[in-house]
């Protein structure tokens, strides 16, 4: 028996062809490669992170920011004004002291307003730096190593990285005559977070992984025959 993923709160259906694709895939390294069961069954969960991990969207590093209009069109009546008063020795001291306004938006899609010099002072706002970039790849990626060689954490925050663990858990029971392999995955959105759109997105990965473990038992045959890599 094989269960494979576990989110709390979110369900990430498998698609029934490309699980028995899978599972095929398993069945030729057990029976070509003489691997174990439990061992087929890591490599098989170890596919699946990776490739869960791969079709997930990492975060560009900021968010949009720009001026808030209204605020820098005050702010140009009040310099037009002042450079008017200046010329008779006088000036408007209203709207001295205070940055720019600019406006982001959160992950939620709220909008965010906050005050700062200029722009590159701007995109190191904390509201415009996303910390956590690549958090739900990285959970899955990093989730992965727990059954396998390591996945690619490449453009993910050392903060993602730092807090992925606290998001994924691996057990798994390789050996006896209930092999299994269960990764529970607790990021809420980490289906939202996947490149493309509902169904297809996770068919798309689930073929990947098939194809994946396939191509790696077909790899290692090739070896054991003298052969080279395709």
């Amino acid at each position: 028996m094989s269960r494979l993923s576990s989110v709390d709160g979110v369900d990430l259906v498998f698609p029934k062809n490309q699980v028995n694709d899978l599972f095929k895939a398993m069945e030729t390294g057990v029976r070509e490669l003489n691997w174990s069961m439990g061992k087929g069954i890591q490599k098989m969960a170890w596919s699946i992170a990776r490739s869960l991990g791969t079709s997930t969207k990492i975060s560009p590093k900021k968010r949009d920011v720009k001026l808030d209009a209204r605020d820098a069109a005050k702010r140009k009546k009040a310099e037009t004004s002042n450079r008017n008063l200046a010329r008779r020795g006088m000036s408007d001291t209203r709207s001295k002291g205070k940055d720019p306004l600019w406006i982001t938006k959160s992950k939620k899609g709220n909008e965010i307003k906050f005050r700062a010099k200029n722009k590159r002072e701007a995109n190191r706002s904390p509201f415009v730096v996303i910390a956590n970039r690549g958090l739900a790849s990285a959970s899955w990626m990093l989730g992965a190593r727990k059954l396998g060689a390591g996945g690619s954490t490449a453009g993910v925050s050392q903060s993602a990285k730092y807090y992925a663990m606290k998001h994924v858990d691996i057990r798994k029971n390789l050996r006896g005559g209930d092999p299994h392999v269960i990764i529970n995955n607790r990021i809420n959105y980490i289906r939202d977070a996947l490149k493309g759109s509902g169904t297809h997105a996770v068919n798309s990965a689930m073929e990947r992984a098939a194809g994946s473990l396939m191509h790696e038992i077909e790899n290692t045959l090739r070896k054991k025959m003298g052969l080279g890599r395709e």
